[in-house]
């Protein structure tokens, strides 16, 4: 009950940051391309998990998926955070194109950490 709750909170709550880009638009990036497709892998992950869709797309595509959310999430926390600052400059790309702090970017990742659980439960589920 509380995984479908939180579907519909996380979905809502996607919704309302995608409204939000929207005037932002003219200046989308690869960024914030990015996140827009791993905020619909992440709702669509929630769905197959909650409502037993696992054959919606195979294991290794949910570990594929998996994975490309992890490493973007670590790399995107360690460039707001400017903790590797050298090598910062290189993946400037990973910055959105409208201002975010490393605050706003970290409760993202932790809100949307459950939705991860479910696609690593999706992908790494013994057949």
């Amino acid at each position: 009950m509380l995984w479908k709750i939180y579907f519909y909170v996380y979905s809502f709550l996607s919704l309302a940051g995608l409204l939000y880009l929207l005037p932002q638009l003219p200046t989308f990036n690869l960024s914030s391309l990015e996140t827009v497709i791993e905020t619909i892998f992440l709702i669509l992950g929630l769905y197959a998990f909650i409502y037993n869709k696992k054959n919606l797309l195979s294991h290794n595509v949910w570990k594929g998926i998996f994975y490309s959310i992890l490493t973007i999430w670590i790399v995107q926390l360690i460039v707001y955070a400017n903790a590797i600052p050298f090598i910062t400059p290189y993946l400037a790309f990973l910055k959105t194109s409208f201002v975010q702090s490393y605050s706003e970017v970290a409760l993202s990742v932790i809100i949307s950490i459950p939705a991860l659980f479910a696609i690593y439960k999706l992908g790494f589920t013994k057949k």
